[in-house]
């Protein structure tokens, strides 16, 4: 089921016990989920990629965590924008990546830090300007989907949030891409915006957008048709769309493990990981016909 905001159950919004019924909760229950979330509400840890960056996660405690997917299953109900990739059902990187197999010139860029740089005045502007709930309800979502005044790295609120608050900004440069001609794809923090040409004037006015959002971008990288060209984890080059070695070499390492597992519930987890991997290379062997640029 998909719909417009104005039909999301959180539009106009201005009853904290409607707002605590839709979230599975008495007022009681509402007043304090929202005391607690603030205070120890969240369990943090360092977490290490395998390319060894550190990554600092802010994960939400059962309780909390509940009440936050109620908000985000809510959320994902309203129609996304056609460049959105992610958070979106149905769509993946793998998609999002073939879109631009065509373009002659292909610019990705992405946001740096994007949770942590997502501050609760925007979540809480989201809900007061965007979906019109009131200042109370407003203020209790914001409280309730952020953790030390950012959106938190772990909570499943953060990705479908991190496009709400800045949704003014992703329109804005939605409407730069049009008026250039290009063809735009957003996958959570990653920008590809790709065409015939990508002139210089448009990746400058998308990263200002972006700087006037109060977010930072990494250096865009630009890359030119018949050359190898990474877009979301998607190779495409010459001899059309491939996933890299890394994606092979982690789905080696699964099955091995799962070879040797002697837990029922770890030896389950491997399995929906080893499907995951499987199903993305489906999507790039079993690609639709190439769209023009």
């Amino acid at each position: 089921m998909s719909y417009a905001h104005t039909q999301s159950p959180f539009y106009r919004l201005a009853s904290k016990r409607r707002l605590a019924e839709l979230l599975g909760l008495d007022a009681a229950g509402l007043r304090r989920i929202a005391k607690y979330c603030q205070e120890s509400g969240y369990n943090e840890w360092d977490n290490q990629s395998e390319s060894g960056k550190t990554r600092r996660i802010e994960s939400p405690k059962p309780e909390l965590s509940r009440v936050q997917k109620r908000v985000a299953t809510l959320l994902s109900r309203i129609t996304p924008p056609d460049f959105l990739y992610c958070p979106v059902k149905g769509k993946s990187y793998v998609k999002n990546a073939l879109i631009h197999e065509t373009g002659a010139e292909l610019i990705c860029l992405d946001v740096k830090s994007y949770f942590a740089s997502t501050p609760s005045r925007r979540v809480f502007w989201f809900f007061q300007r965007i979906m019109e709930c009131s200042k109370d309800v407003a203020g209790i979502l914001a409280v309730l989907s952020t953790y030390q005044g950012h959106l938190p790295t772990g909570s499943p609120t953060s990705p479908i949030l991190s496009f709400y608050a800045h949704c003014d900004m992703w329109a804005a440069i939605a409407s730069l891409a049009l008026e250039y001609e290009c063809r735009l794809s957003v996958y959570m923090d990653d920008i590809t915006i790709s065409g015939p040409r990508v002139p210089e004037r448009l990746v400058w006015e998308v990263k200002q957008a972006v700087f006037r959002n109060g977010l930072l971008y990494h250096k865009a990288k630009r890359f030119q048709q018949g050359r190898a060209r990474e877009v979301t984890g998607v190779i495409l080059g010459p001899d059309g769309p491939k996933l890299p070695h890394r994606h092979y070499e982690k789905l080696g390492r699964l099955r091995g493990e799962i070879a040797i597992c002697t837990s029922a519930q770890e030896r389950e987890l491997l399995e929906r990981m080893i499907q995951g991997y499987q199903a993305q290379a489906k999507q790039v062997t079993t690609r639709p016909p190439r769209a023009a640029a």
